[in-house]
């Protein structure tokens, strides 16, 4: 059973993404099928409601995403807290789910205490952020109207995401989409350079400099995109080395971006 009589052991992070899953929840014996709807808290499917009278629609939208909430702590102590299906969640809908959550945890007889929120760079939860200052703001902290010695909650971009979009941005600079052309000083910072290590130094290679790296780290598929230690290894210091001790002064601003 949790005991958090240690004052430490009260503080806790909310975390939430939105997790893709089959929208055929609730059975049509008519049709055979599993059909699930849209379904957030009171205030969020009022809004939904508004929304669909302004847009003169009355079928309910089909849910694609479950949005969940899950409760990290400063213990062993996790658990989902709560979860609600969406279609395309948006800030105006977070922003009442998020702050009922915290005053849940803060205000109930377990007497726990938020320190941080925590989620992906989706532009939805950024806005969401935002929602908590003035235009152009930077948002990083807000005042927690719920606790009682005049604690800030920290918002938190989830890190895992933050390599994987280093990554994939590094990725389309000279190759793949290329979408951008990144450079400094005259310098390229490009994908091709790690193309070029793997291709003449690890593919084919005996003894390889980076052998953790693959083909797949390289052609960035569908799935690859999604890994995180694809990312971390991509971007890693035995990757930096061995390019710099092969190639030196043309892949620099490629080392130190």
């Amino acid at each position: 059973m949790y005991n958090n009589d240690e004052p430490w052991r009260k503080y806790v992070g909310i975390l939430f993404d939105e997790i893709q899953v089959k929208s055929e929840l609730v059975y049509d014996k008519y049709s055979g099928e599993l059909i699930g709807y849209c379904n957030l808290d009171k205030v969020g499917n009022q809004m939904m409601e508004l929304d669909k009278s302004i847009k003169g629609t009355e079928q309910s939208d089909i849910a694609k995403y479950m949005l969940v909430m899950v409760r990290g702590v400063t213990c062993d102590l996790r658990f989902p807290l709560a979860g609600f299906p969406t279609n395309s969640i948006t800030a105006d809908f977070l922003y009442p789910v998020i702050w009922k959550a915290v005053r849940i945890l803060e205000t109930s007889l377990v007497d726990l205490r938020v320190l941080f929120i925590t989620c992906d760079g989706a532009s939805s939860n950024r806005r969401f952020f935002k929602l908590h200052g003035e235009d152009n703001d930077f948002v990083h902290y807000v005042d927690n109207p719920y606790s009682s010695d005049n604690r800030v909650i920290y918002f938190i971009s989830d890190v895992p995401h933050l390599i994987k979009t280093t990554r994939n941005c590094f990725c389309n600079s000279f190759s793949h989409k290329n979408t951008r052309k990144m450079w400094k000083d005259g310098k390229d910072i490009s994908w091709l350079h790690l193309l070029n290590l793997f291709e003449q130094h690890c593919e084919l290679s005996l003894y390889s400099p980076c052998p953790k790296l693959t083909r797949k780290h390289i052609d960035m598929s569908t799935f690859g995109c999604m890994k995180v230690n694809f990312a971390a290894q991509v971007l890693s210091s035995t990757v930096a080395n061995a390019l710099e001790m092969l190639y030196g002064d043309n892949v620099t601003e490629t080392l130190v971006s």
